[in-house]
């Protein structure tokens, strides 16, 4: 859901317009060693009060506070940054796995101001049944912005009656 799969989605491009590149430059950044938790421990509220007002476009519906509280825990920063560290494993084993394309439904969901379409683009030569959504009105937060949007579409799916 609105998000970029290493190994299967493009590499990102570094060098851009600044609009594009706020959706970017943290992949980079949360994969070095010690140096993200060494400037945002203690400064977590305005780094994702940031990243929210940058990434979401119903920023009332996102629960900022909750995920302040959430990753002023001890331990929290580094256990969010190790799923960005762990990117170059995660590539090399997607490569692998996008040698079998995927025989499930997938569905594919993108909020209209950010991934868009791109959520369902990336998947199209790993899957075999894909459905692809893309959430009107929602940036990156796709189930805080528009969870009826959501719910619309993701319960059909499940009970496979879509």
């Amino acid at each position: 859901m609105d998000a970029s799969i290493p190994g299967i989605a493009p590499n990102a491009e570094i060098f851009g317009p600044v609009e594009k590149l706020k959706f970017r430059w943290h992949f980079m950044f949360n994969q070095l060693s010690d140096l993200p938790e060494m400037l945002i421990q203690g400064r977590e509220a305005q780094y994702l009060t940031w990243m929210f007002e940058q990434w979401s476009v119903q920023r009332e519906a996102v629960a900022v506070d909750t995920y302040i509280a959430a990753y002023s825990s001890p331990g929290a920063l580094r256990a969010g940054f190790s799923y960005y560290r762990a990117i170059p494993e995660t590539i090399a084993q997607n490569t692998e796995r996008r040698k079998t394309r995927l025989k499930m439904p997938v569905l594919a969901m993108g909020g209209e101001f950010s991934a868009g379409d791109g959520s369902r683009a990336i998947l199209v030569d790993v899957t075999e049944q894909l459905r692809g959504v893309v959430v009107k009105g929602s940036g990156h937060i796709v189930p805080e912005e528009a969870p009826e949007a959501v719910l619309r579409d993701l319960v059909p799916f499940l009970a496979g009656t879509d």
